[in-house]
């Protein structure tokens, strides 16, 4: 969480005012981190570089969650 955190963080430093009324910065955000559709607005390589990587992080973390919650152990089976 605190990598995609610190991207948009960035992508909203990196805001360019050119954008102001065609685009801002929350369509920004939207676009370029949550959309894999081309737009002129938003940095496409976002989704690739900040949001795959939190999600999957993400989703590696409920899968362990679950295991451990909802698994059964080795022990109890040959037991």
């Amino acid at each position: 969480m605190v990598w995609i955190a610190c991207g948009v963080s960035a992508s909203l430093y990196t805001y360019h005012a050119r954008f102001a009324g065609i685009c801002s910065p929350l369509d920004s955000i939207r676009n370029g981190f949550f959309s894999y559709v081309s737009s002129y607005c938003g940095d496409g390589k976002n989704g690739m570089l900040f949001t795959v990587p939190t999600f999957s992080s993400i989703a590696y973390s409920l899968g362990a969650y679950a295991s451990l919650r909802f698994g059964h152990s080795r022990h109890s089976i040959l037991s």
